[in-house]
């Protein structure tokens, strides 16, 4: 574990003294063992960073426009590009050396593979998952039926399946027949908006939640309740076991970071600090044109200040809403927006920035803040 503790360090130092970050909204997470080095994407600016052992930071490929899910197969990184499809890089040399352009799948996030030569890649936005065969770059429909914004992927090799988390309230996790592509339902943790799931040395899985900004941990079987692993500072992505070192890399997407947690460690369940009593954050309609309302409900009565803030896929801050909570009496009314009940609050977006200018079409975040921390955030999409 020394190796791993002197990167952390090591990339720590970098970023503070010299300012030295490439990291620019990451979200997927490998590592490569050919080169002894981890490889993050950026959504936002489409760069392949890399992070060698002293911790030091350099981009390994600049303009390719990939920004989501990285996956490891042989000697080659696949990468989901989001607008464009699926791109391969020989992890020595960097060159192209597979491209699958997936026409009308404007959102492809995540991506692994099986053992026969296939790729598999979530497309969240079209509740659907395709196929691709590495030799021949053909892709096709894989599963559409009984999915509901599927995000995270892991092929689950002892069990020859392919697993699903989506990035839903209350998603399930569920998993995808290779013969018959059937979508089943393996069980409903109670968690919301799952981004990534990875699997450790010892069958254990780990989903990493938006919705609270925390990991869970999983037996292999996934027959008991989940345990929180980590409390992260922001949005947690695509996590990523590294079974080589023993830890788990969290791309936390916000905050421009990657985490390391070990895996013999993560959390005491004594030492949890519950946030204020989040019961539900939503949007509806989504997607949408012109206009969303987004809700949520608090069962807390410390809350002094509560606001919505609105980003673009860039981190771009687009809007702020609920400016305010009004006291003494908690909840009674807000500055702007509607109180249905105590604790329960909505506000209408009508696709606007701070100016009061139209959006364009796209996917939007949104993020809940009481008393100015970070408490919850979730997506939503504007079709016009």
């Amino acid at each position: 574990m020394k190796r791993i503790q002197i990167i952390i360090i090591m990339f720590l130092v970098s970023t503070i003294l010299f300012g030295h970050n490439l990291l620019s909204l990451p979200e997927s997470v490998v590592y490569d063992s050919l080169n002894n080095r981890y490889l993050i994407s950026n959504w936002g600016n489409g760069n392949i960073v890399q992070i060698d052992s002293n911790g030091t930071q350099s981009n390994w490929l600049s303009n390719v426009q990939c920004y989501a899910g990285l996956h490891i197969r042989d000697s080659v990184l696949y990468v989901a590009c989001r607008e464009y499809g699926v791109k391969g890089f020989n992890l020595n040399t960097g060159e192209n050396v597979l491209n699958v352009d997936i026409i009308g799948a404007t959102n492809i996030n995540d991506i692994t593979s099986d053992n026969s030569g296939n790729l598999y890649v979530s497309y969240p936005t079209g509740d659907a998952i395709y196929k691709i065969n590495i030799v021949t770059e053909q892709y096709w429909l894989f599963a559409n039926s009984g999915l509901d914004v599927p995000n995270g992927l892991y092929f689950d090799e002892p069990n020859n399946r392919l697993l699903v988390v989506s990035y839903r309230m209350n998603s399930p996790i569920q998993e995808i027949s290779f013969a018959d592509s059937t979508v089943s339902i393996i069980v409903y943790p109670g968690l919301n908006n799952l981004d990534g799931i990875s699997q450790d040395n010892d069958g254990n899985f780990y989903v990493s939640s938006w919705y609270n900004n925390r990991v869970y941990k999983f037996d292999s079987e996934f027959a008991n309740s989940p345990a929180i692993f980590s409390n992260h500072g922001d949005d947690p992505a695509d996590i990523y076991f590294d079974k080589v070192n023993n830890v788990l890399a969290v791309p936390l997407f916000f905050t421009h970071q990657i985490e390391f947690v070990e895996a013999g460690t993560g959390i005491n369940q004594s030492d949890i600090i519950e946030k204020p009593g989040i019961i539900s954050l939503h949007n509806y309609p989504n997607p949408f044109n012109p206009s969303t309302t987004i809700s949520f409900e608090l069962n807390t009565e410390n809350a002094e200040s509560a606001e919505i803030v609105i980003y673009n896929l860039k981190g771009q801050k687009i809007k702020t809403l609920f400016p305010s909570l009004c006291h003494p009496e908690p909840f009674d009314k807000l500055r702007t927006g509607s109180v249905e009940g105590r604790g329960e609050m909505s506000i209408t977006w009508y696709g606007t920035n701070d100016n009061d200018q139209p959006v364009t079409s796209g996917i939007y975040l949104y993020k809940l803040k009481i008393n100015g921390k970070m408490q919850a955030s979730s997506k939503m999409i504007l079709l016009k």
